[in-house]
């Protein structure tokens, strides 16, 4: 297959791109040497109408630079992006994306990055809107850890900007992104006062179930700064939370509760998961917390025990997706538990309830997840007969990524390649997104050091703006790997020329 395969896609012919509107006569930022990958995906990016587009592109690019140590091109293109945005800097998306240029200002040594983190927060300070600070302060902490020690020492007075959030669940959602970030970068700042002062409005929440998962995604944090203390009253605040609520029936609550129940289980906090485990009432979310909790057994083998208990109550789950889905999440914990035959028999029975009832087919994530079982349980045979029964050619390229994806993890880079040149054949038979799927090949094949099969995916691509995406991923996963030489630079600069 593979020798036949890829002498047909070697011989690939060209197609016009369509898609964006373009800029053929834009100069492009100047960098060290416009005929390398990077350089190439420069000038494709700067080709694009949407500034907004180009801006984010140019900070991808500057990131592959600054892991070849070209900082001069890497200053070049934060700045151009940064003009980029001028005209959008007032509005969320273009706050947003000038915010995730700072961890690379930082890291070039820009003395603007000061005033860039500036301006987001005066945007976020004059906001009314509480979504706004929620999605652009953590963002800003996190950037501003990332840059260097040049931005730290004015993130207090932003942090504290966190508890003007009104809404209680919202407010406690981003105080722990917020805790997450410091805690990432370890950046030494206890995330105790954080967490103390979230737990007022975890508590007042009005949904149980969201309430007992906010206080336990705090008793995580607490446990992740080894707080015993205050894991210690998180876990009291949750019992007392447990023992005052009826039966969890809902499936949105149940979906709180299941979260809820990994949290205080990595917490420490077992006990507490047990005592929510009790409330449950629908049969998927029960088996689904007997699986979590299974982990955490004494043996394999009282694992495996556990999850062969709840597997023969999958049945009594009515609908048909969510069966499935239990099925083959049950099916994932027996093959971690050293039970690969009972994982295959489970899996098996997903794979053929896909067959029997084709509205199964719409979940992209239940077909993707029996493929990356198939390539973890190594069956091969299996997993071409799920591609064979895909009923498009977008959801053949979907399964024939997610198995390419898990071969890549594994290690297993020859096969891999197969399985993204089924997914690229089948970009070629689709009707609608097969840029889509072109898109995420790319990468794929990189990883493989498969960069001429790449650039053949990208000759395949009508649509400007993906490609120029695809172009930007390629050079900036492909040329600080080292797998850059003459002839693949003159490869990627005639397909982008359109010869």
């Amino acid at each position: 297959m593979t020798a036949i395969r890829r002498s047909l896609l070697i011989a690939a012919c060209c197609v016009a791109v369509v898609g964006c509107p373009t800029i053929p006569d834009a100069a492009p930022p100047a960098v060290s040497d416009p005929t390398t990958f990077l350089g190439l995906a420069v000038a494709e990016a700067t080709r694009l109408v949407d500034r907004m587009e180009r801006m984010r592109l140019y900070v991808d690019i500057a990131d592959g630079y600054l892991a070849i140590d070209d900082i001069v091109s890497a200053r070049g293109l934060a700045r151009s992006a940064l003009a980029l945005g001028r005209d959008v800097a007032e509005t969320e998306e273009g706050v947003i994306a000038r915010v995730r240029m700072l961890a690379l200002l930082g890291a070039i040594g820009d003395p603007i990055a000061a005033t860039v983190m500036a301006e987001a927060v005066a945007f976020v300070d004059q906001s009314s809107d509480d979504r706004i600070r929620a999605t652009l302060l953590p963002l800003i902490v996190q950037s501003a850890l990332a840059s260097g020690e040049q931005l730290r020492a004015g993130l207090r007075d932003t942090v504290d900007q966190v508890l003007i959030i009104e809404e209680p669940a919202l407010r406690v959602e981003t105080i722990v992104r917020v805790a997450q970030a410091y805690q990432a970068a370890e950046a030494g700042l206890s995330v105790a006062g954080l967490i103390q002062q979230a737990i007022p409005a975890a508590r007042s929440v009005a949904n149980p179930s969201r309430r007992l998962l906010l206080i336990a995604s705090l008793a995580r944090l607490a446990t992740t700064a080894q707080d015993a203390d205050l894991v210690v009253r998180l876990t009291r605040i949750a019992k007392a939370e447990v023992d005052g609520i009826g039966a969890i029936e809902s499936v949105a609550d149940s979906r709180y509760a299941l979260q809820a129940i990994e949290l205080f289980a990595r917490a420490g906090a077992v006990d507490v998961s047990r005592r929510i485990e009790e409330r449950l009432v629908d049969p998927a979310a029960v088996i689904r917390a007997a699986a979590v909790l299974a982990r955490g057994a004494v043996s394999a083998a009282e694992r495996r025990a556990t999850l062969e208990r709840v597997a023969r109550g999958i049945d009594a789950i009515d609908d048909d997706l969510r069966r499935a889905e239990t099925r083959l999440l049950v099916a994932s914990e027996l093959f971690d538990a050293a039970a690969p035959v009972r994982s295959t028999q489970l899996t098996s029975a997903v794979q053929s309830a896909l067959v029997d009832t084709p509205r199964l087919q719409d979940s992209v994530e239940l077909l993707q997840g029996v493929a990356r079982l198939r390539v973890r349980l190594d069956q091969i045979g299996p997993l071409t007969e799920l591609l064979d029964g895909a009923r498009d050619e977008y959801i053949r390229g979907v399964i024939a990524l997610a198995a390419a994806e898990q071969l890549i993890a594994d290690n297993r880079f020859g096969l891999a390649d197969d399985f993204l040149v089924v997914a690229l054949l089948a970009s070629d038979r689709a009707t609608f997104l097969a840029d889509a799927l072109r898109e995420q090949v790319v990468p794929g094949f990189v990883r493989t050091s498969s960069a001429r099969l790449a650039i053949r995916t990208i000759e395949r691509m009508e649509d400007r703006t993906l490609r120029a995406r695809a172009v930007a991923r390629f050079a900036v996963l492909a040329e600080p790997e080292g797998l850059m030489t003459s002839i693949l630079r003159s490869d990627l600069a005639s397909v982008l020329a359109g010869r």
